[in-house]
This record gives structure tokens, sequence and C-alpha cells, in this order.
């Protein structure tokens, strides 16, 4: 027969080793993004990609919060500088401009290409009515939208087919 004692180090022991295992299923499980492009990034921000042979800094909106805020509310962008939307499985999205204070270049890329250019996309006084406001949809699924400053796709000569490494 067990002793009290011993039975409050068995649960003790247990409770331990369900935690461990827990952190270690956390740790192994992928999340969306890494799903979407493998070994080559994280959540983080600040990473980059490779538009069209030209390296630039990205933040990834990878949650569905991030998504809806994207650039909303920011004084600007930099010049070398993008946000990200990552979609698994590739779906067919629409972007609008609400809230936002600078125009932009939207970029839809499916399979590290780009099929889809939305090029210096206007912001609208911050009073204009949502629904007043135009909507930007990609034709085709995608798995990656890509947002630059105003012009960036006309000062680099991006165009339909160039390809995106991450």
């Amino acid at each position: 027969m067990l002793t009290y004692k011993s039975r409050k180090n068995i649960v003790i022991v247990s409770i331990a080793l369900l935690a461990l295992g827990l952190i270690f299923i956390l740790k192994l499980k992928p999340n969306k993004f890494e799903t979407i492009l493998p070994n080559k990034v994280n959540k983080s921000i600040n990473k980059s990609i490779t538009l069209a042979g030209h390296k630039l800094d990205v933040e990834i909106a990878d949650t569905p919060k991030k998504k809806e805020r994207g650039l909303s509310g920011r004084k600007t962008l930099a010049e070398n500088s993008a946000m990200i939307f990552p979609y698994n499985p590739p779906e067919r999205v629409v972007f609008w401009m609400p809230d936002m204070n600078f125009p932009i270049d939207i970029v839809y890329v499916k399979n590290n290409q780009v099929v889809e250019i939305y090029k210096n996309v206007p912001n609208f006084p911050a009073d204009t009515p949502k629904d007043k406001l135009p909507h930007y949809p990609s034709r085709f699924p995608v798995n990656l939208v890509i947002e630059l400053p105003a012009g960036w796709s006309n000062l680099h000569n991006l165009k339909i087919g160039d390809s995106v490494q991450y």
C-alpha cells in the first residue's frame, strides 16, 4: 500500500511529465505560416523576401486580426519594406484601404510567382464611409499577398510572372 507521501510524489512527477510533454508538442507543431513557407521564415517581424530580384524587409500578417488591420493607421511604409499576408490553403482574397494614410501597391502571388498587381492604390480621407471604399479582389486563389509602398512596382519594373523567394 502506498503512503500519502508516495502518492503525493507520484502526482507531482505525473504533472511535471505532462507539462513537459505539452511543451514538447507545442514546440513541434508548425504554425500556419511555416506550413506555407517551410524552413524559410518564421512568425517574427522583420524577415525578408526577394521580389523580382529585389530584397524587401517584411512584416508578416499571419493571424486574422493582423490581416484585418494590415497597414491601417500607420503613417508610412519604408522604401524597401513590405507587409505580407500568407494564405494556406490558397484562396481568392479581397483587399481594401480603410483607415490608410498613404497609397500602396498590392501584389498577389501564387506558387512563388506574381499573378496580379494593383499599382498606386489610393488612400481615401478618414471620413470616407467604408461602403464607399473600392475593393481589390484577386482573380485567382493566392497563397501570398504583398503590400508595398506606392510606385515600388513601377520603379522596379515588376510584372506578372516575376518570382518571389522567401
